[in-house]
């Protein structure tokens, strides 16, 4: 057995170097050079402390063990190698339990958890670009990630594919929660009730650019589950071969989305989304992760999102779904109409610097960045100059934000995420 000692400080990291029969208290930063980590029974991050996980390490967790975290857990791969947790056997998955840390899971593997792949209690956590496929639960949370509690939960740009649920919810479980659902895949889940998303006990979450199809209920209800709850869908793809809510005391807000059977609401359509390459059936009996929920060139769902929402990254208007469909032949002279843009460091904390190139060809200097939050609303105006501009973020609370540069001819737009 390996323990680590809880009394640590942020510059004086503990590393684990028997990395082959974890458990107790953990902290410290587990390298690469030491994976895979080999967890044999349930491991804790006290309050108080941090894991550290770099890129590229294998986190295996048998006996039914599980990983909590009352401290904080930074598990961050973005734009390197994959993290990964997995099991030889059967594991509980993460579960963070009274966390007010910024915990951020981002570029991660997550598979083969028979009790829920990440279960969020009263905590702060970012889920970010990660693939949480091919886990199942016999309770009543998500198989995939479920939230208990009204702390600052993004869920934003996961693929979610091929769980399973032998009762209530496949995907996303809420239960008095709020997340912000955005960008995500959710596809071929299987649940008695809810293949993609349940709600219940006056949970009220904001699901923006999501595409949530070929979802498999078992029972006979639709990808969705709400009860005693209400949700705001905008910018969506939600495609079933049921209806696609199920309410019981309920509301649902739907706008600007491509939804099976029609649904009331500003812009919505009902039509064939034309994927690239999607499954041929619902459920988890065709692989959701090897299909293709790009949109084709003649899709309806292109350019016809909500038209006070953020441009899409080549600066067309917002498509319908998480994927946008990019009009700009991907060569780096014309991207973007002969723009650059990008910030460093991203993920960042309190400032940002927001660094821009325009062909001279175009000749234009930019009037203004506008910054906005995940929900599409404006909350931020900087003036750039001589190719560079300083965001002080301070003030604002940490999560996913969008910054747009504006000049007469053109409109570019990136994402940042603000770490507190």
């Amino acid at each position: 057995m390996v323990l680590i000692v809880a009394s640590i400080t942020q510059e004086d990291y503990i590393t684990v170097t028997n990395s082959n029969d974890i458990s107790g208290d953990v902290a410290g930063v587990w390298k690469t050079t030491f994976s895979p980590y080999t967890i044999t029974d349930d491991v804790s991050i006290p309050d108080g402390c941090e894991l550290t996980i770099e890129p590229d390490v294998q986190i295996i967790t048998n006996n039914n063990s599980k990983i909590e975290v009352q401290g904080k857990l930074v598990a961050d791969a973005s734009g390197k190698g994959s993290i990964q947790f997995i099991s030889n056997d059967s594991w509980k998955g993460i579960q963070f339990l009274n966390s007010t840390e910024d915990n951020l899971i981002q570029n991660c593997e997550i598979t083969n958890a028979t009790y829920c792949a990440v279960d969020i209690e009263n905590s702060k956590v970012d889920i970010i670009e990660n693939t949480i496929y091919e886990n199942s639960t016999a309770t009543q949370k998500g198989a995939a990630i479920n939230v208990i509690g009204l702390e600052s939960v993004y869920i934003y740009k996961n693929l979610i594919a091929n769980n399973t649920s032998s009762t209530l919810c496949a995907g996303i479980g809420c239960d008095n929660a709020n997340p912000l659902i955005s960008h995500n895949i959710i596809v071929n889940n299987t649940a008695s009730f809810a293949g993609a998303i349940s709600l219940k006990n006056s949970s009220n979450p904001t699901m923006i650019n999501n595409t949530i199809a070929n979802n498999e209920s078992t029972s006979g209800y639709g990808a969705m589950w709400f009860a005693s709850s209400s949700a705001t869908v905008n910018n969506c793809i939600l495609i079933d071969d049921l209806d696609v809510f199920t309410l019981f005391g309920s509301t649902v807000n739907v706008t600007y989305t491509c939804i099976s059977g029609g649904y009331n609401g500003t812009g919505n359509i009902d039509g064939d989304p034309m994927f690239e390459n999607p499954t041929a059936g619902s459920g988890t009996g065709y692989n959701g992760l090897e299909a293709n929920w790009s949109l084709l060139e003649d899709s309806p769902c292109i350019d016809t999102g909500d038209p006070n929402s953020p441009l899409d990254p080549d600066g067309s208007c917002a498509d319908m779904g998480a994927l946008y469909f990019n009009h700009i032949a991907v060569d780096p002279q014309i991207q973007n109409g002969g723009i650059s843009l990008n910030n460093y460091p991203n993920p960042f904390k309190n400032s940002t610097i927001i660094e821009y190139n325009i062909n001279k060809i175009i000749g234009e200097e930019p009037v203004e960045i506008k910054i906005y939050n995940i929900k599409g609303q404006l909350v931020d105006t900087i003036k750039p100059k001589d190719g560079m501009v300083v965001w002080e973020a301070e003030s604002f609370p940490a999560g996913v934000y969008f910054y747009q540069l504006k000049i007469k001819s053109n409109k570019v737009i990136e994402k940042m995420i603000l770490l507190h």
